[in-house]
């Protein structure tokens, strides 16, 4: 399922690419030479000037990217023919277009020729930045950015990459704190961007206190720029249950204007709060007509959430056909949560003929993506497997789940400790693992673990002392279970670990 918070509109490091249609610092908008291309509009003068060369060198750097670098280094008059601004427009325009690498190609002349002024060469790096990071390349990101305001301390579009890249943790460690910081200096130049990223911070407490009205101010005056991010987050900003000044309506408001902005996550915002009973009574029925506003529009996770009120019949007779067909959709645009939904569809039977092979393959794709749901189900169903490659597979995955599910934590011990195959078992981190599932949680079934655990890692009397707390826990007397459980303390007792 989606999770929903009171922020269904993240900051995602994975703008829309803000290269385009903005000036650099440094830079005369009076000049076409030196604008940016426009998506609606003609090229710059040296694009168009250029073109027949792109057009013969296009495969050549496509593929020989490396070799045409060292012949630029060895040739370097050869770069102020090559004409490296446009070069760097064309950069540009493969990166909207979805081909980073092909633009880090064309990047390469800019970032040796010795004819650009520093914030051009601020922002050849910036692009190049920016395109390691659509590829996930993240500490090839963060050196970019970093050189790309060594060159240009104010380069506003670096001081927000920069600072997602610290806030999230990608390719360094988390540091909310520096990344508020960047964020800041970057709104304080007057990027919308930044203005976006600095309230935000200061909605969720992020680097600083919470400070809901300096998140505010921030967040109108990109609002005010028609950014439907920022739209968005003010709406979010009055449905905080502890802000002394929450108005559902207000927020209503402008989720609506974010709408009309081409927000469609807006009305999947919209419909949130009818499901959850902001406006009023809970409303189901209301809240599906946004979702499929959403859907409509194209967004996945409209889709996706369209599929689940189907699935389920919240809102909308149940129709496991029309279920199916949104999941589809909406996995085939990437979005892991319809990816999820798909692999229980073929898990349970359901819309599809009954297949754990397709479910695998579709959690699995979820999982890849991040989705905890995802690890845990694929991780779940390769536990399951007796053989050893499918077990160590899903102790791989409950770990990066561990510190974030104490049962998936609880899974991983189990495994660790009662697998048949003596490569996959590992006492010490089965107790460990344990014992981080048991924190705040003395259930029987987490205790159990513990216990088999600590036979595992040879201490049958801690396992024997364990494995009798279990038992006389309120759930240690469900019949369905106690049997088990006494029989893996006779075997503790005997000094014999359990397998299963």
């Amino acid at each position: 399922m989606i999770y929903e918070s009171y922020y269904p509109l993240g900051m995602h490091l994975k703008r829309c690419y803000p290269c385009r249609n903005q000036v650099a610092p440094g830079f005369s908008a009076e000049d076409p030479e030196e604008l940016p291309a426009s998506s609606g509009g003609s090229l710059p003068r040296a694009v168009l000037r250029t073109d027949r060369l792109f057009l013969t060198l296009h495969l050549t750097m496509k593929r020989y990217s490396l070799l045409f670098t060292l012949w630029i280094a060895a040739n370097p008059a050869a770069v102020v023919a090559l004409d490296v601004r446009a070069y760097i427009e064309k950069a540009d325009q493969l990166i909207v277009l979805g081909q980073p690498g092909l633009a880090r190609a064309y990047l390469e002349p800019a970032l040796i020729a010795p004819e650009l002024h520093e914030s051009e060469r601020s922002r050849a790096y910036y692009i190049r930045g920016y395109s390691f990071a659509d590829e996930r390349l993240y500490v090839s990101a963060r050196l970019d950015y970093n050189r790309a305001l060594e060159f240009n301390p104010d380069n506003p579009g670096a001081l927000v990459a920069l600072g997602d890249l610290q806030r999230s943790g990608l390719g360094i460690e988390p540091n909310p704190e520096y990344a508020l910081k960047l964020y800041e200096k970057s709104a304080k130049l007057g990027y919308t961007l930044g203005k976006v990223a600095t309230g935000r911070a200061y909605l969720l407490g992020e680097g600083a206190p919470r400070d809901i009205q300096v998140a505010r101010r921030w967040l109108a005056e990109a609002a005010s720029s028609g950014d439907a991010n920022a739209m968005m987050h003010l709406g979010a900003s009055f449905r905080l249950h502890d802000s002394p000044d929450a108005d559902p309506q207000e927020a209503k408001a402008w989720y609506l204007k974010a709408a009309e902005s081409g927000a469609a996550e807006a009305q999947v915002a919209v419909g949130f709060m009818y499901r959850n009973g902001e406006l009023g009574d809970r409303d189901p029925t209301e809240a599906f007509a946004w979702y499929q506003r959403a859907a409509d529009l194209g967004l996945a996770a409209g889709q996706t959430l369209v599929g689940h009120a189907y699935l389920q019949g919240q809102g909308v007779s149940r129709n496991v056909a029309a279920a199916t067909d949104w999941f589809e959709k909406a996995a085939a645009q990437g979005d892991s949560d319809a990816q999820v939904a798909v692999g229980f569809l073929f898990e349970a039977g359901q819309g599809k003929p009954a297949d754990l092979e397709m479910a695998l393959k579709w959690y699995r794709r979820a999982a890849l993506a991040g989705n905890p749901e995802g690890m845990s189900r694929y991780a779940s169903l390769m536990g399951g497997r007796s053989d050893p490659v499918s077990q160590r597979e899903a102790v791989i995955w409950f770990r990066k789940l561990a510190a974030k599910d104490k049962d998936l934590a609880n899974s991983a011990a189990w495994l660790l400790a009662t697998s048949t195959h003596p490569d996959i078992r590992d006492g010490q981190e089965a107790v460990r693992l344990a014992l981080v599932a048991t924190e705040g949680n003395q259930k029987a079934a987490v205790m159990d673990t513990l216990a088999a655990a600590w036979a595992e890692a040879g201490d049958f009397d801690k396992a024997v002392e364990i494995q009798k707390q279990a038992l006389a826990l309120p759930d240690g007397q469900d019949p369905r279970h106690r049997s088990g459980m006494e029989k893996r303390l006779e075997f503790y007792e005997q000094g014999r670990p359990w397998r299963e």
